[in-house]
């Protein structure tokens, strides 16, 4: 659902080719938000919001039509590179789809993954508890 004062970045579809820069302040405080977030996750790249009024006209602007209540997965290929894909809600989120698409848009450019998200997502693998290490020695 739009807030009232998102409404004003909503332009008409005769309009869609024409953006102002009200929509590209909002669209650059979504990208912003996105950066954001993206910095935090430790141990995944990419994470679903709801779309934005910003990203609706973005989508009118290209021709395209998104309902007001899509979601948005937003990835990141590399450190300061996101990519983002729209779904509805009556979908699942098309993960495996998209993590298929950052790796190929990955090797496509030459990026390697932050090696720092790659530690993080491998310390939390099922690892087997030392046995018989550290017991005291009576003497």
């Amino acid at each position: 659902m739009i807030r009232n004062q998102e409404k004003r970045f909503l332009i008409q579809p005769a309009d869609a080719t024409r953006p102002t820069s009200e929509w590209a302040e909002a669209l650059e405080h979504v990208m912003q938000q996105d950066r954001e977030v993206l910095q935090k996750l430790l141990t995944q790249d990419y994470y679903v919001r709801p779309i934005t009024p910003a990203e609706i006209q973005e989508a009118m602007a290209m021709g395209r039509y998104l309902p007001e209540d899509a979601l948005m997965l937003v990835g990141e290929i590399a450190s300061g590179c996101r990519t983002r894909l729209a779904f509805t809600p009556d979908e699942m989120p098309p993960i495996a789809e998209f993590k298929a698409l950052q790796q190929q848009t990955r090797q496509q450019l030459g990026i390697t993954v932050n090696p720092q998200k790659v530690l993080v997502q491998n310390s939390n693998l099922a690892r087997p508890k030392p046995k018989g290490f550290g017991k005291a020695v009576n003497s």
